[in-house]
């Protein structure tokens, strides 16, 4: 037997193991792909009440249809995205796609419970009705990330209370995450022991089992690579070498060392009185999960901007309830409806713009926070007077990953349900890729491929 022979089939003997590993995937492409391993952060922001359309979509200069590039966001006082006109170099802007996942089917799930499971699982619920019509049977891209960096991630729903799980976020049997929805409890957790610059991400006990596992095969293959490279010579072994090299960076990967150290403007935030109905409350949430970022406590975060729910915002809306009477009176051929609508959702944008400056005052290495990061801002519906789950706006920004930015995608705008072709799917397939995933499709296996045009 030739020593070329043997070569290869040794090699396939030594990486099959990482090759057939879930978890591994991926996670070797992008070791061949940069010097040290540093996947951005990824935040997802959320809230309910679906949008107006005309006040929500970039405009051209002096008015008319927006192409891809060269747009504005603040062309009217109640412009729905205005805020994050300042911001707009580093945002996707994507209207049009659909939970198809939902209602590609018989029967359809839609309305409040489908924009609670499918916008981040890319899966419909269990039943159409019910209890189970919340949870599904898969993780949502948020807890997908996070088992992909190895982090345990800060997920803070203000509007949550004990015992009680109303969010967006799945682990990978399909059922909801608790969140977090307590500023003491929550500083405590993440900020008790802290001692300053040498914060270390916390990881669950589970993630720490997975850690140790995934670390022992990693041990394992490089020693059997090593034995082996001593029995080649030449080309063989330099392409070993390339191997061994990639083994090292995943290593580096899981024990943390290519991860980012801490902003030097990372702190423990100060304890806060805010509550519930208070314009001051996500603010608070906001500044919270900026320290925890920044610190490199997590690299994950999933958050409700939602301080009201069904109520009331008195500072914005005075005595009117926002589910109810704005979400519900919305119509589209009533521009007086629009408007209110809008105002609700140029507050929750604000929001976002606010979050973005926090992020950008955190310097790190040559840029900041900002610069390595994802944000993912997300809804629910798209027409909420009829619970519609086609139309969804989606906003990313950050200057983390390697899609271009300052863009418009305008996917199909469809009235009803039937008419729906763009599935969001394809976006939670980009962004899982842009964590080293190398997957064709996430959450229901019947949409494939990436977002037409995310990369540019």
């Amino acid at each position: 037997m030739s020593n070329m022979t043997f070569s290869r089939r040794a090699l396939m003997r030594t990486f099959a193991g990482l090759g057939a590993a879930a978890q591994f995937r991926g996670l070797l492409r992008d070791a061949y792909g940069q010097a040290m391993p540093t996947a951005p952060r990824f935040v997802v922001l959320n809230n309910p009440h679906g949008y107006d359309p005309t006040l929500w979509r970039p405009r051209a200069p002096g008015g008319g249809d927006a192409t891809e590039k060269g747009w504005v966001l603040d062309f009217d006082p109640d412009s729905s995205l205005g805020p994050l006109e300042p911001h707009k170099d580093s945002l996707v802007i994507i209207e049009g796609l659909d939970l198809l996942c939902n209602f590609d089917q018989s029967p359809i799930y839609t309305g409040h419970n489908g924009g609670t499971v499918a916008p981040l699982t890319g899966r419909h619920g269990r039943t159409p009705e019910g209890g189970t019509s919340v949870t599904t049977d898969g993780s949502s891209i948020d807890y997908f990330v996070a088992s992909q960096l190895k982090v345990a991630p800060f997920l803070f729903n203000p509007l949550g209370y004990s015992g009680n799980s109303t969010f967006i976020t799945y682990d990978n049997a399909g059922n909801r995450v608790p969140n977090e929805y307590e500023f003491p409890s929550s500083l405590s957790k993440w900020f008790g022991n802290f001692m300053g610059g040498g914060a270390q991400p916390m990881v669950d006990p589970k993630a720490a089992a997975r850690l140790k596992a995934d670390t022992a095969v990693l041990t394992h293959l490089n020693a059997e690579a090593k034995t082996l490279r001593i029995r080649l010579g030449g080309r063989e072994r330099l392409k070993l070498d390339g191997h061994i090299d990639a083994l090292n960076l995943l290593q580096q990967r899981l024990s943390g060392t290519g991860t980012l150290a801490p902003s030097t403007s990372c702190g423990k935030p100060t304890k806060t009185d805010a509550a519930l109905g208070d314009a001051d409350l996500i603010n608070t949430m906001l500044r919270f999960a900026t320290q925890v970022l920044a610190c490199n406590l997590t690299r994950v975060s999933t958050m409700s901007i939602d301080p009201a729910g069904s109520g009331k915002m008195p500072w914005l809306m005075g005595e009117t309830k926002i589910h109810d009477d704005v979400a519900h009176g919305w119509r589209a051929d009533d521009p007086a409806s629009g408007r209110k609508l809008s105002k609700v959702h140029r507050w929750y944008a604000q929001q976002v713009a606010d979050f973005i400056v926090m992020l950008k005052a955190m310097p790190e290495g040559n840029g900041t926070v900002y610069d390595n990061t994802i944000i993912l801002w997300s809804n629910e519906l798209g027409d909420p007077s009829r619970h519609m789950n086609n139309n969804l706006p989606f906003v990313l920004a950050g200057g983390g990953g390697t899609y271009k930015k300052g863009r418009y995608l305008k996917f199909g705008v469809m009235p009803e349900y039937r008419d729906s072709k763009d599935p969001h799917n394809r976006l939670l397939v980009s962004l899982a890729n842009q964590y080293g995933a190398n997957v064709t499709a996430f959450g229901d296996p019947r949409y494939t491929g990436e977002l037409p045009g995310f990369l540019g």
